[in-house]
């Protein structure tokens, strides 16, 4: 999913806002250029800057050992045995914590905290 931002923003700064925000997900770096956030072996997300202006968003399996046990079952029992029960089991709540991550990074552009936006200032005045 690529989700278009207004501010550049760095990979660095995107976990120190989830890290904070978001304290149920485990973020790291695969790499220099890939954020992963998983909320368990087998739901996670992973996140890549794309150019100017744009952060691809993609559900996957958050460990390498998911991806290549995945990429095994593929071999053994060919592509359409596996890929069902990866849309049946996996991929729902995979794509439910992707649009979570996408939501969040969509609000927290520019922002200090992904909790404050001019929508909900508002309701922080009332008592």
């Amino acid at each position: 999913m690529r989700v278009k931002i207004t501010n550049p923003i760095t990979l660095d700064e995107l976990k120190g806002k989830m890290d904070q925000s978001l304290p149920q997900y485990h973020s790291f770096f695969r790499g220099n250029k890939v954020l992963v956030v998983q909320k368990d072996k087998k739901t996670g997300v992973i996140i890549m800057l794309g150019r100017k202006g744009i952060v691809r968003v993609n559900e996957g399996f958050p460990t390498m050992l998911g991806q290549f046990i995945f990429a095994i079952c593929i071999v053994f029992f060919g592509v359409f045995i596996p890929f069902l029960i990866y849309i049946i089991a996996f991929r729902p709540a995979q794509r439910k914590m992707r649009n979570e991550i996408a939501d969040f990074i969509k609000n927290s552009d520019g922002q200090v905290s992904g909790l404050f936006n001019s929508q909900n200032a508002e309701l922080l005045d009332q008592k």
